[in-house]
């Protein structure tokens, strides 16, 4: 995985006040000095970024680095293009927020690991940001030297390790970052950002369609989700009560999903269902796991323009923006609802082991199983096949074990997340079908290929097991899955594997039957197979007389 340097809090978010019709009176000086950007300066808490901005997290160190040297070596940098409100006096950042971000974490010695960033992410550092902010520094100081060592050496020269060293340093004290005006009112400064942005280098097209929609429950319940709640808050306008309700249920979503953090080669069996939080893919997932469970579409047919409607009762409505924060409370409470009757420890969940349903043959997280093991557990909601899904159970997840590079097929032929979701579950119905009425390997597999959707599907040849002669990281993930997974606990009701964040402890014997609480007694078990399935074979039995 590629390293992203996480440095969105350098520069606060803020959203622009549509009332601020007419640009400030009073415009801010032409150049910006270094010592402006220090935390303890003026200046730097009067920046901001405004709501439409993107995430300050796609560079990686080696970029950070290159404009922190190219700035100290006089080289020429871009305009930082800025937008001066009239109402609060604040400078709104319309254009390289990415350079003015990088220039602040070498100032500030925060590479998304510091005071400022902990102060904005409320401490919530996962170790992938640690990581990439420690390379980072480490890169920094080896290329460049720190801030403060810097501004040291321009007082004491004899402590320059270098000429190169003191002619950076003296530059960083004499040259200055320059600005440009955005002359107009609020919406001039918008205009402005998009335009700039898909000229240069464009936006991510979902990244596009959330400023679009940042008004919207979707987009802000997936920012919300993005960063379990911390970071700058898009629902800031809500009341208290939902501002606190928004940030609660964004932090319950991202434990189910997406702890504990991945980590490559693959380790533990302790597997988050959702992958990498922290990826460019990232955002793009959330948006579409936000819109997916909410019944939630772009009924535009125009490209990077979107008219969102959702399903309710049948009908399709236009998705408004959200004023007060409800419809946004209720757009996660259905996702938290659906991860935890997929994935979690809630009474009646399947718990579907994510070592089993969201990882591919190469041992890489698949954007498309996942959502695939949310629509089967749907699928079986409608059609009430909970318990003859648990029944095969365990046949249907071995063959799904056995035969794990279908999906990866499947992916390679439609593409990815929910391109080859239709075939994908399509496939999972075919299997679970077929395991029912009892059908072996090769029967199911014909069964499959027959269809027209799938019929590219095929086993695996001698040209596919062909590799190198070191164990690349995929390989080494997806030995260790193969291997784990074979030993992995099972359910002592379905005989199916058991994930660590939803194990429950049931009573061979129930209570009700006399059963007592030793260790005699007790078995693990799925929370469905335990608070479901049981009562209703016990009452099955009881009725037939057996």
């Amino acid at each position: 995985m590629a390293v992203r340097v996480n440095l969105d809090a350098m520069i606060k978010r803020e959203d622009l006040d549509l009332t601020d019709k007419d640009p400030a009176q009073i415009t801010i000086g032409s150049q910006l000095k270094l010592y402006e950007l220090e935390q303890t300066s003026a200046s730097f808490h009067i920046l901001r970024k405004p709501d439409f901005q993107r995430e300050t997290s796609n560079w990686d160190p080696e970029k950070i680095a290159g404009i922190i040297i190219s700035f100290l070596d006089g080289d020429l940098i871009p305009s930082i293009i800025v937008w001066r409100s009239s109402k609060s006096g604040k400078l709104f950042v319309i254009d390289g927020a990415h350079r003015l971000s990088a220039l602040i974490a070498w100032i500030n010695s925060d590479y998304g690991d510091g005071p400022i960033s902990r102060a904005f992410f409320s401490n919530v550092i996962d170790d992938n940001q640690l990581k990439a902010a420690k390379k980072t520094r480490d890169l920094v100081d080896a290329k460049v030297g720190s801030y403060q060592d810097l501004k040291g050496y321009v007082i004491k020269p004899e402590g320059s390790p270098d000429p190169e060293t003191l002619l950076r340093a003296r530059n960083g004290s004499a040259l200055s970052i320059t600005l440009q005006d955005v002359k107009g009112d609020v919406a001039r400064a918008e205009k402005s950002f998009l335009k700039i942005n898909q000229s240069a280098t464009p936006i991510d097209p979902t990244e596009l369609i959330i400023i679009e929609a940042r008004r919207k429950a979707n987009a802000i319940a997936a920012r919300a989700l993005l960063r379990a709640g911390t970071g700058h808050p898009y629902w800031g306008a809500f009341s208290d009560d939902r501002k606190e309700k928004i940030t609660k249920l964004s932090s319950e979503i991202y434990e189910h999903l997406f702890q504990p953090i991945l980590q490559y080669p693959i380790r533990t069996l302790s597997l988050p269902a959702a992958g990498h939080s922290v990826t460019p893919d990232s955002l793009d997932l959330i948006f579409n796991l936000v819109n997916h469970v909410n019944d939630a579409f772009d009924s535009s047919k125009k490209k990077n323009e979107a008219r969102w409607k959702v399903t309710i009762a049948g009908a399709d409505i236009d998705l408004e923006d959200d004023e007060d924060g409800e419809m946004t409370i209720g757009f996660l409470t259905k996702v938290l609802d659906t991860s935890s009757r997929v994935f979690g420890p809630a009474t009646g969940s399947l718990a579907l082991h994510p070592g089993v349903y969201c990882y591919g043959a190469t041992g890489r997280f698949q954007p498309t199983a996942f959502f695939a093991a949310i629509d089967l557990v749907k699928y079986l909601e409608i059609h009430r096949k909970f318990d003859a899904f648990t029944e095969s159970r365990s046949k249907f997840e071995e063959f799904l074990m056995r035969y794990r590079f279908f999906i990866n097929q499947i992916v390679g032929s439609y593409g990815s997340q929910l391109k080859g979701l239709p075939a994908l579950n399509k496939m999972y119905q075919i299997i679970l079908s077929e395991i029912i009425k009892g059908r072996d390997d090769a029967s199911v597999v014909n069964k499959i290929a027959s269809d027209g959707e799938l019929s590219f599907i095929r086993d695996i040849t001698d040209d596919d097991r062909k590799y190198g002669r070191n164990f690349s990281k995929e390989t080494r993930s997806a030995i260790y899955l193969r291997e784990a997974l074979a030993k992995e606990l099972t359910c002592g009701i379905c005989n199916s594997r058991l994930h660590s964040k939803s194990i429950t402890i049931d009573h061979k014997q129930r209570k009700q039957d006399g059963g007592v609480g030793s260790p005699d007694n007790g078995q693990l078990a799925h929370p469905y197979c335990n608070n479901g399935f049981k009562e209703k074979m016990v009452h099955a039995s009881a009725t037939s007389g057996t």
